[in-house]
């Protein structure tokens, strides 16, 4: 069997290349991507969209000439065609998605934005409504601070927070 990979002095035989990916647990992402490529396989970049990808690829690792682009390169182990291929894998992917899910995207999210708000509160828990009373005209006068005297009065577990609760779903917040 021949070798198919080298990293540093390890040389890994193409008999082996099976069991390695089942063993890092590769296998699994590798069988991803490859669904992924079948999936994305029909859509076609216009020449403009080729290049604004790549642009944009250039302009985000602020690579702005070819001496950077040759180290970039260089430093990943990939070639021009690789890294452009790639490039532009993930703007047919980007693409693919818009035109499979644009129009149901608006109404999943209405459906489900009541689990996807969350909040974050505080709360000072009390048996003595005499007492929350008190904390109650000490925070408004500015004579105490919500978060110290939360740790000091709270009867609840958000003592340790000083008072803070969250981030929680909204529509899971303290009954009361």
């Amino acid at each position: 069997m021949s070798v198919v990979l080298t990293v540093g002095d390890r040389q890994v035989r193409e008999d082996e290349m099976y069991s390695l990916l089942v063993e890092y647990q590769l296998l699994p992402h590798l069988a991803r991507e490859i669904l992924l490529d079948q999936a994305v396989a029909h859509i076609q970049l216009t020449p403009e969209e080729q290049q604004e990808n790549l642009g944009l690829f250039y302009q985000q690792t602020q690579i702005t000439n070819e001496e950077q682009r040759q180290a970039w390169l260089k430093q990943s182990g990939m070639t021009l065609e690789q890294l452009e291929a790639s490039i532009l894998r993930t703007a047919r992917l980007e693409k693919f998605k818009h035109q499979t899910w644009d129009d149901q995207l608006e109404g999943h999210f209405l459906n489900s934005k009541d689990k996807l708000d969350q909040v974050i509160y505080s709360l000072i828990r009390s048996r003595d409504s005499g007492i929350i009373q008190e904390l109650y005209f000490r925070i408004q006068e500015g004579e105490g601070d919500f978060s110290a005297l939360a740790r000091q009065y709270s009867e609840g577990p958000e003592a340790q927070n000083g008072g803070l609760i969250g981030p929680v779903e909204l529509n899971v917040p303290h009954p009361q």
